[in-house]
């Protein structure tokens, strides 16, 4: 009975991208939505995410939620971006107290920025983006390395927005 509504604000009022309907199967879907013509170039742009629930006498439980979003312009630099996008194959790393660093500068993989990924074990199941760079290093600070056994990922970013795959 609930739905989740996605809008957008860009100077032209609030529009809607998407309603994902009632009953729809959870999971994570990929959705991308063109916003020439809804959105004016301008710096004041804003997205809204609401779930509602349009039964509130049944008391239904409400949830949604939003991964990975990103807004790329098509036109901006992507004039033979180059895909696949290689990942980050060497990455050394060192301690300056309970910091990590991460250097990358010898890796021959050229991109725009990086992100930078914390594993729980050396599979990718368990990652999460814990900051990115625009150069081939990264402090993770604070990161407590005392004792224990960290893992990390380094992905590529190209000028179009496109990741490199995490494996």
């Amino acid at each position: 009975e609930d739905t989740f509504l996605i809008e957008v604000e860009g100077g032209l009022g609030w529009m809607e991208l998407e309603q994902v309907p009632p009953g729809q199967p959870p999971g994570w879907v990929e959705v991308a939505i063109p916003l020439g013509g809804l959105i004016s170039t301008n710096d004041r742009v804003k997205f809204r995410f609401t779930a509602r629930d349009l039964e509130p006498v049944t008391g239904t439980k409400v949830e949604a939620c939003v991964d990975d979003f990103r807004l790329v312009d098509a036109g901006q630099g992507c004039v033979g971006c180059p895909l696949p996008l290689t990942t980050v194959g060497t990455v050394l790393l060192d301690r300056s107290g309970v910091d990590a660093l991460l250097d990358w500068t010898d890796d021959p993989v050229s991109a725009t920025r990086y992100v930078v990924y914390k594993l729980d074990g050396p599979g990718y199941g368990n990652a999460v983006a814990i900051g990115s760079s625009e150069t081939k290093t990264f402090v993770h600070t604070g990161a407590g390395l005392a004792g224990d056994d960290f893992f990390y990922r380094v992905t590529a970013v190209d000028g179009c927005g496109n990741e490199s795959a995490l494996e």
